[in-house]
């Protein structure tokens, strides 16, 4: 693959999948992950409910989700895998893999004290890959996709976004195509009020900005790496999670 077709493929990622990460702001991406908690009902409704009833926030999420977890996953070959997959799927892809995650892990998020702060530090040390091979995640992912698209958890829930438009993403010209601004203003799960302040006040707030946008950076050139190597899995994966 030359540099004029990785150019172009780095272009469509940030105009499609990563649309919403390369917002001037947080607040599309904090809005998506508001689905978390409706894909991971359906993936297994024991874990949701524990979570849930803890009133766990799903920033731990953050970093999986803007970097597609290339942070979290040394393999070169195991992050292409996945990378194959989110390049060929619905931009909420990695939502549902986040799910699949979560749900290998249910014997440890049942055990733990319901403690928000013991299940965030719990789930922000998960193993992205676990008992499961990068492929065998894949796989159950784009299942489970199947299984509960975005438009249907969204029509159960009404839910509606103000500033994310990935969730609305759909296939023109045998290509996912993102809206540039949402369709349609309305409402998106909201947590307690001090879990915001908590997150995103007081004077970690620039080192956290930082930390994120470093971590958006590491995806972009973990994807250049990946745009130059064969896509073996990329069609098989796409048939899959349509």
């Amino acid at each position: 693959m030359g540099d004029r077709t990785a150019y172009q493929t780095l272009t469509h990622l940030s105009l499609c999948q990563l649309r919403d990460c390369t917002r001037s702001t947080l607040d599309a991406v904090l809005e998506l992950l508001g689905l978390l908690m409706p894909i991971l009902r359906e993936a297994d409704g024991e874990v949701h409910d524990q979570l849930a009833a803890a009133e766990v926030p799903p920033f731990f999420a953050l970093g999986w989700f803007i970097t597609w977890f290339a942070h979290s996953v040394d393999n070169l070959q195991h992050v292409s895998r996945l990378f194959d997959l989110f390049m060929a799927a619905h931009p909420l892809m990695p939502l549902y893999v986040t799910a699949v995650v979560i749900k290998g892990a249910r014997k440890q998020v049942l055990a733990c004290e319901p403690d928000p702060a013991e299940l965030h530090r719990l789930l922000t040390n998960l193993p992205v890959l676990g008992q499961l091979s990068a492929d065998e995640l894949c796989q159950q992912a784009a299942s489970l996709f199947k299984q509960s698209p975005p438009s249907k958890l969204i029509s159960t829930a009404r839910l509606h976004f103000t500033c994310s438009t990935e969730a609305e993403a759909e296939i023109k010209d045998e290509h996912w195509h993102v809206d540039d601004q949402p369709q349609a203003p309305g409402t998106v799960p909201k947590y307690p009020l001090h879990y915001w302040k908590h997150f995103f006040t007081g004077p970690a707030t620039r080192r956290k900005g930082v930390l994120l946008t470093m971590a958006l950076a590491g995806s972009v050139v973990v994807t250049m790496a990946f745009a130059a190597s064969q896509h073996q899995l990329a069609s098989q994966l796409y048939s899959m999670a349509l």
